[in-house]
């Protein structure tokens, strides 16, 4: 398991500040919800964490290791949209497959996590626009699951 913690996060748009020296610890297996308003950033923090934005102060730190500076696909975060960001036109296999396609996996260990985070997600054959939010929920856990993420930030 893995243990988060944020150090004085600060971001500001233009004159707006964002955040302002966040601080905040989630210890291995802890579950924590962020929320507020619209425009008071959470969406900003669960960026910073996942590394799609920088911070212009503060520190990201996932299992001791600084990670402020790390580029997104080697900080381990899985993110996971309201939205559940599913390809319809992709079966579910694909669509479990795609980032670990991305990232260039054997195919055979592609074939191998997705079969387990099916199985562990108990995913159906097929989705798309047309399914249950459900079955495309677990589609993107699935996916999650298949990545093999050290934490997650969910949008």
């Amino acid at each position: 398991m893995v243990r988060l913690d944020l150090k004085n996060l600060a971001k500001s748009f233009k004159a707006t500040k964002i955040l302002d020296d966040v601080s905040l610890s989630v210890e291995a297996g802890e579950i924590v919800a962020v929320l507020g308003p619209s425009g008071t950033g959470k969406t900003v923090l669960l960026r910073i964490v996942a590394g799609v934005e920088d911070p212009d102060g503060g520190n990201v730190i996932i299992d001791g290791e600084d990670m402020t500076d790390v580029a997104p696909d080697r900080r381990g975060v899985g993110m996971a949209f309201q939205n559940f960001a599913l390809f319809p036109h992709l079966t579910t296999f694909d669509n479990i497959a795609s980032p670990l396609s991305a990232r260039r996996i054997p195919q055979d260990q592609v074939v191998q996590r997705v079969s387990a985070a099916r199985a562990l997600e108990r995913t159906e054959t097929a989705y798309g626009s047309g399914s249950r939010a459900g079955r495309r929920a677990q589609g993107a856990s699935a996916r999650r699951s298949a990545t093999q993420c050290r934490c997650e930030a969910a949008l």
